[in-house]
């Protein structure tokens, strides 16, 4: 067959591929993610608040590396102040502190005090619920959220992981012990899961709904560790060796779709399906990570931070990465509210509307 010949045959041969490719085997172009741009808000020392006092509304309590606050979803500024180390932030109140705090002023929304604690200590809100570690981190207490003392609990050692639902907090300790306390007060659970040289909780989650209690623990070697709820007791149900070797605080999360644990691997963050054990590793970076989810769109807000600035990752469940962007500053957080993404870094506060461009 000449050359001539040929070229008719080659031009039906890629029509006829054209159409295999579209009719016979079609497959979705899928529009790309985008966080669209709601508001942004400077922060400033003596920036004004944009409502006034006693006023009742929706509030997102925010910290950044110089200051704390809170916002209302529309982008107003309803108190804002500068913090000299740290503060303990949720949506309603603020509580800065120092390393060496006595005693401790919560703010309302609108920066006028609430209530005070007398007792030395470091407070955190943990699933809106406000615990305070004593000296040494030898001890937890629980109080209300007019500054009432509900529990407190003497340690066996000092903690170094801790994590808390509506109904059950879970703190681990140095020695190796995990310690699971009910609202008021008890202890549900006293376990240690061993398995390593060097016994230590390094990382908690604690989903007491579906009774699962997930850990990082031990070093030489490292291990992860469920346990989950059977017969009114909490037994290890799965656990599996890793390949990192942390010496410190590692973050780890469960799902709510209770299907899956989101936890900081050696060089990415690491998927793993609560039902089989198996695992996925995601190439970006998991170190001190939060983790805020969307489940009417099925997302995941995944932020990581590192020395100088963050990444915010949409992730789509349970492991497809929709997107990433790059924020300024280390102290940068991002959550998920109704239908925005609130963010904040640097000295800007920001929200963003999801969807497809």
């Amino acid at each position: 067959m000449t050359e001539e010949a040929r070229k008719p045959l080659a031009v039906v041969a890629l029509a006829l591929a054209v159409l295999a490719y579209y009719f016979i085997a079609p497959r979705r172009l899928e529009p790309e993610f985008v966080l669209k741009p709601a508001w942004t808000v400077r922060l400033e020392t003596d920036a004004e608040a944009d409502a006034a006092p006693g006023a009742s509304e929706t509030t997102l309590g925010f910290e950044l590396e110089g200051f704390h606050g809170q916002a209302s979803p529309d982008g107003r500024l309803l108190s804002v102040s500068s913090k000299d180390f740290r503060a303990a932030v949720r949506d309603g109140f603020s509580i800065p502190y120092a390393s060496d705090t006595e005693g401790l002023v919560a703010f309302d929304a609108y920066g006028a005090p609430a209530f005070d604690i007398a007792a030395p200590g470091l407070p955190w809100f943990s699933s809106g619920r406000l615990f305070l570690a004593g000296p040494e981190m030898g001890s937890v207490s629980e109080y209300s959220e007019s500054g009432v003392l509900l529990w407190t609990l003497d340690l066996p050692a000092p903690i170094s992981a801790f994590a808390a639902d509506e109904a059950l907090a879970v703190a681990g300790l140095v020695d190796g012990t995990i310690v699971a306390i009910e609202r008021d007060g008890s202890i549900a659970l006293r376990t240690a899961p061993g398995g390593s040289r060097i016994e230590i909780i390094l990382g908690l989650a604690v989903d007491s709904g579906r009774g699962r209690i997930a850990a990082i623990c031990g070093i030489d070697r490292q291990r992860f560790v469920l346990l989950s709820r059977t017969g009114g007791a909490y037994r290890v149900s799965s656990h599996s060796y890793l390949d990192s070797d942390f010496r410190r605080p590692v973050s780890i999360r469960l799902a709510e779709d209770g299907q899956h644990a989101w936890y900081e691997g050696s060089d990415g963050m690491i998927v793993r399906s609560l039902d089989d054990g198996s695992e996925r590793k995601l190439d970006f970076p998991s170190r001190d990570f939060t983790i805020s989810e969307d489940p009417a769109r099925g997302l995941t807000y995944l932020l990581a931070r590192g020395e100088k600035e963050a990444t915010l990752v949409v992730v789509a469940a349970p492991d497809r990465v929709l997107a990433r962007y790059a924020l300024p500053g280390a102290e940068a957080f991002a959550r998920a509210y109704g239908d925005l993404v609130f963010t904040g870094s640097g000295d800007s506060l920001a929200a963003f509307a999801a969807g497809e461009d």
